[in-house]
């Protein structure tokens, strides 16, 4: 969908065969991020920093290493940036930003390393990083050509709270991280400040989105 609606995103490509994701890692080179294709008891992503990191990470996931083994793996570009999390609350028109924050980093000895990389605690809000004008360019560039997106395919979301849930700012602009997210259970809405969420919604209901 980003592809086809030039909605920016990292390079990626979709696996079914070992040796073929392998044949793209050789290509593409490292950073590069390996991940399962479906439920891996939060151990399916790994960063991998070189390429033979890459290829045992498409051994585990092809060879049962996540019990059960991942019928199909993602290769994609390792994004680099500062990271955030941004919010949007939707109707499937219309969207309201919320406060964007960001986490603390994983410490040096263990972030980016290992499946599912970088666990943290806490998080800040606002984050300076996420300007009003870096702002816009997400809700431009990404998060209203997502909704529109959406209702072109026939699946117009309501009601949701999209999640951008590992955002990075890169030196060209606001890039996914990883996945959008579209419930407001996930753990990083949880972290918003209630005074926030309370006059998110008070905005919504005024139709000020």
């Amino acid at each position: 969908m980003c592809r086809a609606n030039n909605i920016p995103t990292a390079a990626y490509e979709h696996f079914a065969d070992a040796e073929k994701a392998k044949a793209y890692i050789r290509t593409e080179g490292a950073p590069i991020v390996v991940k399962a294709d479906g439920l891996a008891a939060g151990k399916g992503v790994v960063v991998a920093m070189t390429e033979q990191e890459a290829f045992a990470a498409v051994d585990t996931m092809f060879g049962g290493g996540l019990a059960p083994p991942a019928p199909r793996s993602w290769s994609r570009n390792s994004v680099q940036g500062e990271e955030a999390s941004f919010f949007a609350l939707c109707d499937g028109e219309h969207a309201l930003r919320s406060q964007p924050l960001q986490d603390p980093q994983g410490a040096p000895s263990t972030a980016n390393k290992g499946p599912t990389p970088a666990a943290r605690m806490g998080a800040y809000s606002p984050a300076p990083l996420m300007t009003d004008a870096m702002c816009a360019r997400v809700m431009d560039e990404m998060i209203r050509p997502t909704l529109r997106a959406l209702s072109a395919m026939g699946s117009t979301p309501t009601r949701e709270c999209f999640s951008l849930s590992r955002l990075m700012v890169t030196k060209d602009g606001p890039r996914p991280r990883s996945n959008y997210n579209a419930r407001p259970a996930r753990s990083q809405s949880q972290r918003h400040r209630a005074a926030d969420r309370c006059g998110m919604m008070s905005r919504a209901s005024c139709g000020a989105c």
